[in-house]
């Protein structure tokens, strides 16, 4: 469990590294554009490459999607702040909403799968 932790922190840092890594010509939220796609990518591999993973893998053929979902979350918690900041900037959020939208498609994928075992189990 611990070491699951240490790859989500990893997977958080390399994110950031991710959006620091473009050259200084773009600003943040350029950046973040530009990368907020990538968990959903990510998602969309893993669903096609599940059968040969999972036979593979097992149960930890999970630990993908996991990653995935918090990478998903980081972005998208990234894209709130950006999106408080343009609003306070009086820029136009509307991009960025969009491209937090599309990042957080896989963490709320992940949320509405842990609400459905929540409802199961208790029914």
């Amino acid at each position: 469990m611990i070491a699951l932790g240490l790859v989500g922190c990893l997977v958080a840092v390399g994110l950031v590294l991710t959006l620091l890594a473009f050259p200084r010509r773009f600003t943040v939220a350029a950046r973040y554009r530009r990368v907020a796609w990538l968990p959903a990518t990510a998602l969309l591999i893993e669903g096609a490459l599940w059968q040969p993973v999972l036979s593979k893998l097992s149960y930890f053929a999970v630990i993908p999607l996991l990653l995935t979902s918090a990478a998903s979350l980081v972005l998208a918690a990234v894209g709130a702040i950006l999106v408080v900041m343009a609003r306070e900037r009086n820029d136009d959020p509307v991009a960025l909403l969009g491209a937090t939208a599309i990042a957080a498609i896989p963490g709320l994928l992940l949320a509405a799968l842990m609400f459905y075992g929540y409802i199961s189990a208790v029914i």
